[in-house]
């Protein structure tokens, strides 16, 4: 299991109470936004499943996390999300961060991208991407710019070659149920031992200021510090925003919920095989 001391966990994952807070993440009554707890998986078998919900190929999309590991991988590599058609986040022995795409004809973040030697052990890291949808007359939908950010500061991009679905959200194709992944690889293997907190999901294109101002726990168009400290996401209108023991679950239960725009019962986490919440968050 996680090596994080007990002190630190709260390991009480006992029914949760009804839902009652408000899309903000704030609880209901206007209790000011605060960042206490977040959630700690073993790498043997826990994870949190959701299915945020499924986005056309034209739409623009970003993401945003925090994610911290005791220690880097001995070897190999380790999984903290992926989504049903494939869209995988790596973090490797190296501290590199590889953002794979899936097999088959649908990317996942963009193909292939090598973000080298950035992670470092025991320390809060924050990840955002953009996807950026170029039109190239054939439905405006192929070739989509794809941009990365590790600590509010860009780490590229990569424009893909075709058939570039690149969403996290599964794309609007088939029978697809937009699975997802938090604390593991594809189809929850690959476990990663890792603490996660204040995953955020829009269906709007993000800009480099304004994922830097998430860095920095700045609302929208705010200022000051440089330092990373998880904030309050309510004036960045997440389409999904997933608070890891913040949100209605208030540090209780195995269901995490979606304080976004798009909250429901349907886009609701489940954690799975006991992960438990912590009080180490990114301050």
């Amino acid at each position: 299991h996680l090596s994080v001391s007990h002190s630190a966990i709260s390991l009480g994952l006992g029914l949760g109470g009804g839902k009652s807070a408000t899309s903000s993440g704030a609880p209901g009554g206007g209790t000011p936004f605060a960042n206490t707890k977040s959630v700690t998986f073993d790498g043997v078998d826990d994870y949190g499943v959701s299915i945020p919900g499924i986005l056309p190929h034209t739409t623009n999309y970003s993401g945003s996390f925090w994610f911290k590991v005791p220690s880097l991988p001995s070897s190999g590599y380790v999984g903290l999300f992926a989504n049903q058609n494939g869209a995988m986040f790596y973090l490797y022995a190296s501290g590199n961060i590889l953002v794979s795409r899936a097999t088959g004809s649908y990317w996942g973040l963009g193909g292939h991208k090598y973000i080298n030697g950035l992670v470092s052990a025991d320390t809060w890291c924050h990840f955002a991407w953009t996807k950026e949808r170029n039109s190239d007359g054939v439905g405006g939908w192929n070739n989509p710019t794809m941009s990365y950010y590790f600590n509010g500061g860009s780490q590229g991009s990569l424009t893909n070659r075709s058939d570039a679905s690149g969403v996290l959200f599964d794309p609007d194709v088939g029978g697809e149920t937009g699975l997802f992944w938090v604390g593991a690889g594809y189809n929850h293997g690959l476990n990663a031992a890792c603490l996660m907190d204040e995953f955020a999901l829009w269906d709007t294109l993000l800009s480099a200021a304004q994922i830097t101002n998430i860095y920095r726990g700045e609302e929208s168009g705010g200022s000051g510090g440089t330092n990373g400290k998880a904030g309050d996401l309510k004036t960045f209108n997440p389409r999904n925003w997933y608070r890891m023991g913040d949100g209605t679950e208030a540090g209780s239960g195995t269901t995490v919920y979606d304080m976004g725009a798009s909250a429901g019962t349907t886009t609701d986490m489940t954690l799975t095989n006991g992960p438990a919440y912590s009080t180490d968050v990114p301050s």
